[in-house]
């Protein structure tokens, strides 16, 4: 019996040999419209523009799965829309050095693992008029609930999933098929970014910020950079904690974000749906006993019940303590 490809499978050839060329020709160089690669610097540039919202606002309600996507991609559900392929994307990022990580994974039974990579920074640049501005790309997704921007962190590069083109039996990066590069959840593990944080798993809680989010079609610049650090200061250590008993809606992450402000901590607070709250905070250990100490009595309101508190070594992802 002859075997006939099927259309995907076809579909999939041409998107793995496109692929294959676009990989050779910026690999070596070539001048990819829409994309810089600033070896020196860490960095990748890459237009694009804003992307419309509230495409279909009584079936998705306003909820974003994606930061940035490319044409073909679910722009529907995106902040942005990038001008280069999403091929020519991942081979900048393999010549800039981000290797491949793992994407998240969820294996049922409540059991959730975090995505694992490289950590990049993403800032927004924009050009109206005579203006220009830079901010990162959190500041433009918020908790529709809380109105709170998303924290700023260190993204996690997963590289995408390969798939499995069935007329060859070759491998080709699935982002070259879906054509979506950064995630804000953890059920798409063919991007080449996805949200590092725990929240992630929560996929109807980002939001577009409206109000500093500009019009469709404004023109933009995604940046991708790779952090200039060394390694996490020696001694850092990680603090992670959850908080039981009359502690929401008594001002406790507020109290908690101001210990860890005037300590320089850094890291993240949030209230869990069972009442409880959960503490993750990174750095010196002295300050972190400190802290500890602060979070066991709360603010006046508060009634601490118990904390269950874990040690860990600093990660080094976060440059700021938020409310989540």
């Amino acid at each position: 019996m002859t075997y006939v490809p099927s259309a995907w499978a076809r579909l999939v050839a041409v998107l793995a040999a496109a692929w294959a060329i676009q990989v050779g020709s910026v690999g070596r160089g070539a001048d990819v419209p829409g994309l810089r690669i600033l070896a020196d610097q860490g960095k990748i540039e890459i237009d694009g523009r804003v992307a419309r919202q509230d495409v279909y606002a009584e079936q998705l309600k306003g909820v974003l799965e994606y930061v940035a996507t490319c044409d073909g991609g679910k722009i529907y559900e995106s902040l942005f829309i990038l001008q280069p392929k999403a091929e020519e994307i991942l081979a900048a990022c393999q010549q800039l050095g981000l290797k491949r990580g793992k994407p998240a994974l969820d294996e049922g039974a409540g059991k959730h693992t975090m995505p694992e990579g490289q950590g990049v920074i993403l800032w927004v640049r924009l050009k109206q008029g005579d203006k220009e501005s830079v901010r990162r790309a959190e500041d433009y997704i918020r908790d529709e609930k809380t109105t709170a921007t998303m924290p700023h962190c260190e993204w996690a590069y997963i590289g995408s999933e390969d798939v499995e083109d069935p007329a060859s039996g070759k491998k080709v990066p699935q982002v070259a098929v879906v054509k979506n590069i950064v995630s804000l959840h953890h059920q798409d593990p063919g991007v080449l970014i996805q949200n590092p944080l725990p929240t992630a798993t929560d996929q109807s809680k980002h939001h577009a910020n409206k109000t500093i989010l500009p019009k469709a079609g404004t023109s933009l610049t995604l940046i991708v950079e790779i952090p200039k650090r060394g390694p996490v200061v020696a001694g850092a250590v990680s603090l992670h904690a959850f908080v039981s008993g009359r502690v929401q809606g008594v001002g406790f992450r507020e109290f908690t974000q101001r210990s860890a402000k005037q300590l320089k901590l850094s890291g993240w607070v949030k209230n869990l749906p069972d009442g409880r709250v959960e503490i993750l905070a990174e750095g010196d250990e002295k300050a972190l006993a400190e802290f500890e100490k602060a979070i066991r009595t709360g603010p006046r309101p508060a009634k601490v019940e118990k904390v269950d508190v874990t040690r860990g070594k600093a990660t080094g992802l976060y440059d700021r303590f938020d409310v989540i």
